[in-house]
């Protein structure tokens, strides 16, 4: 946004270098070199807001990059624990199940024991 003003800023710059040239008094000859040393000016000037915008917009990206690769490690270290939490839970209730089965056997055998 801040680039909009800028530019909006120099295209008014030279709308106003060229009506005051055009409405100066002078020769034909001194007008033109007048309009061409302004044109000259106005186009390195633009030229240097061009290089900003291209400098600004690497930044921009350079720093993307850097938050995608960040947030990229931060997700797969996250991942990576939430994979171990989930592994241990699952050893626990498999361990808990085994050890189910095995009071439910002796239950069992203990029912049958008494049965006989």
């Amino acid at each position: 946004m801040k680039l909009k003003y800028v530019f909006t800023t120099v295209l008014a710059a030279a709308t106003g270098a060229v009506v005051a040239l055009l409405y100066a008094p002078k020769k034909g000859e001194e007008l033109r070199e007048d309009i061409a040393d302004k044109a000259e000016d106005l186009k390195a000037v633009a030229l240097d807001y061009v290089e900003l915008a291209s400098i600004k917009g690497q930044e921009l990206k350079e720093a993307a990059l850097q938050s995608t690769e960040e947030l990229r490690g931060t997700l797969k270290e996250n991942v990576e624990g939430l994979k171990s939490q989930l592994s241990f839970k699952a050893e626990k209730v498999k361990d808990t199940a085994e050890e189910v089965v095995e009071d439910v056997k002796e239950s069992v055998e203990d029912i049958k024991e008494d049965v006989e």
